[in-house]
C-alpha cells in the first residue's frame, strides 16, 4: 500500500491522472510512455495533423521538419508524403539532410531518423551515421528527464522511489555495502525512512527503449559497408550492450559479436 501511495504521488508530479483505486496505476504500466520516440507506425490524429500542414505548406522542407521535430518515424513520414503523391526520393533528401545540419531537431529524434535512413540507400553514409552516434552519445549522456537520475544526472539502470515519491537510481540512493546513503529527502528535506522500492515499470521502459535503440543500431549497422562509419556504431551498440547487461541478453550479444 505504501509502495502504491508514493507511485501514485509520483504519478501525480509527472501529470499521470491518479483517480480510482489503482486503476490509473495499471493502465500507466500497461501503457509505457513510449521510447525516445514516436516509433508508432499506426495511423493518428497527430499523423492527420501533419499530412494536413504538408498539405497547405508552401516549403515541403519545413513541413518535413515539423514532422521529424514531432517524432514521427521515417517509415510514417513516408506514408504521409506518399499519400500527397510526392517522390520518396525527396522526402529522403529532406531527411538526409535534417539529419546532418544543425537545426532544432533533437538528438533522439536526429538518432532514430538517421538510424532508419541508414537501412536503406543513403546518400552520404558517413556524414549520417556520424551524426547519430554523436545524438545517441548524447543521448546517453543526457537522457530525457523521466530517465535521468536526480543526483548524477545519468541514465537510470535500476529506479526506486523514496518515501517522499521521488525516484533515483539505487545507486544514488545505496552505497555498496546496501546501505541508505542519506536520512532526509535530497528535495525537501523532510526526514525519511531508510526504504525505497522498485519503480518496476519505469525499469521495464528503460529496458525496453535500451533494448530497442540496440536492435535499431545493430540493423543500421548491417546495412553500413566496412570502415570508421560502421565501427563507430558498433562502439555505440557496445556500449548499448554494456547497459543491458551482455550476461543476460545473450540474443543482442551475439548480434554484436555477429558484426
Amino acid at each position: 500500500e505504501m509502495t502504491v501511495a508514493m507511485l501514485r504521488e509520483e504519478h501525480k508530479k509527472r501529470g499521470v491522472a491518479t483517480d480510482g483505486p489503482d486503476d490509473a496505476l495499471v493502465q500507466h504500466q500497461a501503457t509505457p510512455q513510449g521510447t525516445l520516440d514516436a516509433d508508432s507506425t499506426g495511423p493518428s490524429a497527430e499523423a492527420k495533423t501533419q499530412k494536413r500542414k504538408l498539405h497547405e505548406s508552401a516549403n515541403p522542407s519545413e513541413a518535413v521538419l515539423t514532422m521529424v521535430e514531432s517524432g514521427m518515424s521515417f517509415q510514417h513520414m513516408e506514408r504521409v508524403w506518399m499519400s500527397l503523391g510526392n517522390d520518396l526520393g525527396a522526402l529522403r533528401g529532406e531527411c538526409e539532410n535534417i539529419v546532418v545540419s544543425e537545426n532544432t531537431v533533437v538528438p533522439r529524434h536526429k538518432a532514430s531518423l538517421g538510424l532508419e535512413l541508414l537501412r536503406g540507400p543513403t546518400s552520404d553514409v558517413a556524414a549520417v551515421a556520424a551524426q547519430v552516434v554523436s545524438s545517441l552519445r548524447e543521448e546517453l549522456e543526457d537522457p530525457p528527464e523521466r530517465f535521468c537520475d536526480p543526483v548524477t544526472y545519468a541514465m537510470m539502470e535500476d529506479p526506486v522511489v523514496i518515501e517522499t515519491g521521488h525516484v533515483f537510481d539505487r545507486t544514488s540512493v545505496f552505497d555498496e555495502h546496501g546501505k541508505f546513503k542519506f536520512d532526509k529527502c535530497l528535495f525537501n528535506r523532510r526526514e525519511i525512512a531508510s526504504l525505497a522500492y522498485p519503480v518496476v515499470f519505469l525499469k521495464k521502459e528503460l529496458i525496453e527503449h535500451k533494448q530497442q535503440r540496440f536492435d535499431a543500431v545493430i540493423a543500421a549497422t548491417r546495412q553500413v559497408p566496412a570502415g570508421p562509419a560502421r565501427d563507430e556504431l558498433l562502439s555505440v551498440a557496445e556500449a548499448l550492450l554494456a547497459c543491458l547487461g551482455s550476461g543476460l541478453y545473450i540474443h543482442q550479444t551475439a548480434a554484436y559479436w555477429e558484426l
